[in-house]
């Protein structure tokens, strides 16, 4: 699942307040960071769309959730599911979003 928001203090507020209500042992990332860091979480997300073979101790994301950095320029078919925690005022933003995991190829 990848849960897009337009606002960092949205995304600080979703990691205080969204694990809690998540099943146990789900892999929850909040990427946030500089344009490199946000790339090492697209890579544990979407590994086989990224060509990533995961580390040792490394554990592939279940949930990503990210602002809009993470919907420019990125391969994210191995996703299933997006939610768009709140809606940009640009509707391009919007399917920019759905590109990301809308590809050829894509198993879902």
């Amino acid at each position: 699942v990848l849960v897009f928001t337009y606002f960092a203090d949205t995304l600080a507020y979703l990691e205080e307040n969204l694990p809690q209500y998540l099943v146990k042992n789900t892999n929850i990332e909040f990427a946030l960071g500089s344009k490199s860091e946000i790339e090492d979480f697209a890579k544990r997300f979407a590994p086989v769309s990224k060509k990533y073979k995961l580390k040792d101790g490394e554990k592939e994301i279940d949930f990503l959730i990210a602002t809009d950095k993470l919907s420019e320029g990125q391969n994210l078919q191995d996703c299933g599911m997006i939610v768009n925690y709140d809606l940009h005022w640009n509707p391009v933003r919007m399917i920019q979003r759905n590109g990301r995991i809308n590809r050829l190829g894509t198993v879902h």
